[in-house]
């Protein structure tokens, strides 16, 4: 019984150790920050499907998913180390304060491309979208954005 009970306790400290606190998010984000999201992927105007890859305050990198038929959904693939999540948040936040507004999706059917910034603590919400197959002038400082949040993304063999 005792060894039951000494059991139950060690799991409930480890979970408890384990929850997220102000202690946990990345030195980069202000604290009162509680709900910030960087996305980025491809977005599919037809069936208005999001997939892709969202990073959080934490530094966890998640895939992620969002259609008009299914809820939005974020699974864990890892967390970063701090360093490269702040680059990576430094560098999202010096595109959105430089180009607020790009809206130029595929028309085609295909596949258009898609990073969005979200910090509702400071009333900002930033969609851009652009058709991979051009390389406007307009879309070039979210195209150099993109490709570095893509370096990112782990290979299988880091994830397991």
């Amino acid at each position: 019984m005792i060894n039951r009970l000494a059991l139950v306790l060690l799991a409930m400290l480890i979970s408890c150790g384990s929850l997220k606190n102000d202690d946990n998010k990345l030195p980069c984000i202000d604290k009162k920050n509680d709900a910030f999201t960087l996305r980025w992927g491809d977005y599919e105007a037809e069936s208005e499907s999001y997939f892709g890859y969202q990073m959080d305050i934490y530094g966890e990198l998640s895939f992620y998913t969002k259609s008009k038929s299914k809820p939005e959904k974020a699974e864990i693939l890892i967390k970063l180390e701090t360093a490269e999540a702040c680059q990576a948040l430094d560098l999202a936040n010096r595109t959105a304060v430089s180009t607020q507004a790009l809206y130029s999706p595929a028309t085609d059917g295909s596949k258009s491309r898609f990073v969005q910034y979200t910090l509702p603590e400071a009333n900002t919400f930033i969609m851009a979208v652009w058709n991979p197959k051009f390389e406007t002038q307009g879309s070039v400082s979210y195209r150099a954005l993109f490709d570095s949040l893509q370096k990112l993304i782990p290979s299988a063999k880091q994830i397991r």
